[in-house]
């Protein structure tokens, strides 16, 4: 942004007032809302800008209780089915359920989505545990 920093200094602190061109670059350049610059209401960032994007992926974390779900059911389902629940197994299915409802529902944070989907999951481990430890020589790691 070519601008005398003075310029720019003399609006920060109130001495003058940009005019339009300049908040017309502002916008482009940065991706700031009009509305908070000029208000101070609503989002700092405009939806679909790249910077609102960043701010959304910094905010997703993991679902810490989400996981702990998960890994109690998977050790459910391998006591279920008669194999060792060792934490390490339990913790990498856990894992590998939470990966698969990430690609699986449009929302995880919708609790029913994702009870309904992890239903499913987790008959499917149980099935695919079950298949496993029935073909001769596959053993109990393959699954």
């Amino acid at each position: 942004m070519k601008m005398n920093p003075e310029t720019l200094g003399g609006y920060e602190r109130g001495d003058s007032v940009p005019d339009l061109e300049f908040f017309a670059m502002y916008k482009l350049r940065f991706s700031v809302n009009l509305d908070w610059l000029i208000t101070g209401e609503g989002e700092m960032f405009l939806q679909d800008s790249p910077i609102s994007e960043f701010k959304a992926e910094a905010n997703t974390g993991v679902d810490i209780g989400l996981i702990t779900r998960l890994a109690d059911k998977v050790q459910v389902t391998l006591i279920q089915v008669k194999q060792k629940a060792a934490q390490r197994r339990v913790t990498e299915e856990a894992a590998k359920l939470y990966n698969e409802l990430l690609r699986t529902v449009d929302d995880i944070t919708d609790s029913d989505e994702v009870e309904a989907a992890t239903t499913l999951l987790i008959y499917q481990l149980k099935k695919r545990l079950q298949q496993a430890e029935a073909e001769p020589g596959a053993g109990k790691r393959s699954a």
